[in-house]
């Protein structure tokens, strides 16, 4: 095998897609290696379709219902469809097999593991159902408003959702405000004032309030006036709060989730890719990109599991997070590959970053005895967005030769 081949072969082993060619017979021709992070099974056990299904569906009718499904969308030309499936561990997956027909009838199949975002999907599901049940069990609270007089009715939900008993709470508009977190109390009266002048048809505002424990919950806060007097003032608004706390982490949650690696918790390959589309109209310029990817991991996985190869990417992970500062980003944008975004750092001080990188894994193997020594293959490059003081025109040229720097290093013969 060429050079080219064995890279060509590299690459496509780094990919988080199972890649698979199988032909007529249902042989398979070609599988990457993600098979064995994906579904645990190995590229010996998974010689052809015959041997997925009895391993993916121990259960023969199970099999043969997804066989049927299988063989209606080849015949069909569905050349997307998601399945659920049992990995060698026994838990189960959802899988998205997408489809394209090469020569000589061969099929390639590429498949993504979707598990995380069918969680997120049942997570929300579950969420508004537990929401729902909140407000038809009274988790909502009323409240009747005279600002004529700035007399304020609440309902005891109103008060006990805060921790109170109503008989603590004065009737009047306060007792709500001086509970408003203060990053969002001028949003919440400035609703409030443009409902009161007729500019909206409905008062509407999310913030937090203080609950009598000292936490802040979030609520979603709906009124509307019912009256006016003569002159078009507003002398009665009747409006409800709701608990939206539980939502509102949840959604925190997701969208940490979407940006960050589950095993690291460094920013992932998708927040990476958005960096840098809004960074190259940056004016933070000169920009460095660092692009590194481990040694030996393939060999540590094989010869002493994938827990002893997480701990490897989350040991490279913390050298290279306490190397930056913490306005630099710092991704894991594949299996074993990590990129940093150094703003406002020209190509020598993206160097010295480098240099403490190699320097701070020097110093854990060390301290630490480790089976293979910790080893990382670095490459940098520098945009001013000029092409300019040893750099590239764009960020993605510069991300492009930071990498191509990594595999010289890569496959220099030093690892």
């Amino acid at each position: 095998m060429g050079r080219d081949d064995q890279l060509m072969e590299t690459l496509i082993d780094k990919l988080s897609t199972w890649v698979v060619i199988v032909d007529q017979q249902g042989q398979l021709l070609f599988t990457n290696q993600t098979i064995r992070e994906m579904t645990g099974y190995t590229e010996a056990e998974i010689k052809t379709m015959e041997d997925w299904y009895k391993k993916a569906y121990p259960d023969p009718e199970s099999r043969e219902k997804v066989k049927k499904h299988f063989q209606y969308d080849i015949e069909n030309n569905i050349k997307d469809r998601t399945y659920k499936i049992t990995t060698a561990a026994g838990d189960y997956k959802y899988f998205n097999f997408r489809y394209s027909n090469l020569d000589d009838g061969k099929i390639l199949f590429e498949i993504i593991d979707i598990s995380h975002r069918i969680k997120q999907k049942q997570e929300l599901k579950e969420l508004k159902e537990r929401l729902e049940l909140a407000l038809e069990g009274g988790n909502i609270g009323i409240w009747d408003w005279n600002p004529a007089n700035d007399t304020v009715h609440f309902n005891d939900n109103w008060a006990q959702m805060l921790g109170y008993e109503l008989s603590d709470l004065d009737n009047n508009l306060n007792t709500w405000l001086d509970l408003v977190h203060p990053d969002d109390k001028d949003q919440a009266l400035k609703d409030v004032k443009d409902h009161l002048e007729g500019k909206t048809n409905k008062y509407q505002n999310e913030h937090r309030v203080k609950i009598k424990s000292g936490d802040w919950k979030w609520i979603r806060d709906i009124g509307k006036v019912t009256e006016r007097d003569e002159s078009g003032n507003a002398v009665r608004v009747v409006g409800v709060h709701i608990d939206i706390d539980q939502e509102k982490r949840a959604a925190e949650e997701i969208k940490h989730l979407s940006n960050h690696d589950e095993l690291t918790g460094l920013y992932n390959r998708r927040f990476f890719n958005e960096e840098l589309k809004r960074l190259n109209n940056s004016r933070k310029y000169p920009i460095s990109i660092i692009v590194g990817d481990m040694n030996r991991l393939k060999e540590i996985n094989d010869n002493y599991g994938h827990s002893m190869g997480d701990r490897y990417i989350k040991r490279a992970a913390e050298a290279i997070q306490d190397s930056v500062r913490t306005e630099d980003i710092v991704a894991r944008i594949g299996g074993d590959e990590f990129a940093i975004i150094l703003p406002d750092t020209n190509y020598s001080r993206a160097e010295d970053v480098v240099d403490r990188i190699l320097k701070r894994l020097e110093e854990d193997n060390k301290i630490e005895e480790l089976p293979i020594p910790l080893t990382i293959a670095l490459g940098s490059e520098t945009t001013d967005g000029n092409n300019q003081n040893h750099s590239v025109k764009d960020i993605r040229k510069c991300y492009n030769k930071a990498d191509e720097k990594m595999y010289e290093q890569k496959f220099s013969g030093r690892y």
